[in-house]
């Protein structure tokens, strides 16, 4: 598959909480090139201070904007849901980047039903972001390769037999996570050719703090029992491969270091606000470098 796919029509559903610095970023990758009517979006914009949902209809005039009054992503997927007409159906978040081309690369397996599940591969901007920070993304590249899991955190698609699998997005912290575990490997497309932008944080301290979300997500998806197919192991098999090789010594020690910490921070008290990474939700980066 390539970026000169015909057009699939789809919707696109993005949740967005105070993304008034990148909506527009995230809309104009989404939209440039798109074809009169070919992409449904609907923006969701939940217990915003700022101007997210002003700033989303001058980027894009046709989408729809809904204004909820409380934060909460499941409620956001849940009421864009309800407001979609269309399949395939795309879940975008608002700091991530996916061209158009990669939409309709998602769009075709689905809309074919060739797979239930579909996510672009993740490609890191790394431009800014602290030399340990660089180091943990690449090992947890390797990591995600080797354990055949989708890469594509912030974007994927379903299919209508896909977003049948389950009802209405539960109220947990790892919505993603939610979603890819309600489905088979081989139900799943990984669609190898086609790359999501995605902005991590730009500190070690950020991304212990956005770890630690991550984790307490996982720890939270893992006692409601709503995985019918549960993460793959096999992490630190490649962690040891990885550790023969001398250039990546330094970022498997940094990503044990990280991950760990994150653990423990994960079972102590918490507060969502100390763990949303907000340094890398400033401004667009003007020339991304992608790992």
């Amino acid at each position: 598959m390539n970026g000169l796919e015909p057009a699939v029509p789809a919707s696109v559903i993005i949740p967005a909480h105070d993304e008034a610095a990148v909506i527009g970023r995230c809309l104009r990758a989404l939209l440039a090139g798109a074809e009169p009517g070919e992409l449904e979006v609907i923006v969701v914009c939940n217990g915003c201070h700022d101007d997210t949902a002003a700033v989303a209809r001058a980027h894009a005039p046709d989408a729809v904007v809904l204004e909820l009054p409380a934060p909460s992503k499941p409620a956001a997927l849940n009421a864009g849901d309800a407001e979609a007409t269309r399949f395939p159906r795309i879940y975008l978040d608002a700091d991530v980047e996916v061209p158009l081309s990669v939409v309709r690369q998602l769009a075709r397996p689905l809309a074919e039903q060739h797979a239930a599940y579909a996510a672009p591969m993740a490609q890191f901007v790394v431009r800014h972001r602290s030399a340990p920070v660089r180091a943990y993304l690449e090992v947890s590249r390797l990591v995600a390769r080797a354990r055949g899991e989708p890469s594509g955190a912030g974007v994927f698609g379903l299919s209508v037999s896909g977003r049948s699998r389950f009802g209405a997005f539960p109220d947990l912290i790892a919505d993603d996570q939610f979603v890819v575990q309600q489905f088979h490997p081989s139900e799943r497309a990984t669609v190898d050719s086609a790359y999501a932008s995605i902005y991590p944080p730009m500190t070690l301290g950020a991304l212990i703090r956005t770890r630690t979300r991550v984790y307490r997500g996982n720890d939270q998806l893992a006692r409601s029992g709503l995985a019918r197919y549960p993460a793959a192991g096999g992490a630190v098999r490649t962690l040891v491969s990885l550790l023969r090789r001398p250039r990546h010594i330094v970022g498997v020690t940094i990503y044990v270091g990280v991950n760990l910490l994150a653990r423990a921070l994960a079972r102590g008290p918490h507060d969502d606000a100390w763990t949303r990474d907000k340094a890398s939700r400033v401004a667009p980066d003007p020339n991304p470098v992608a790992a």
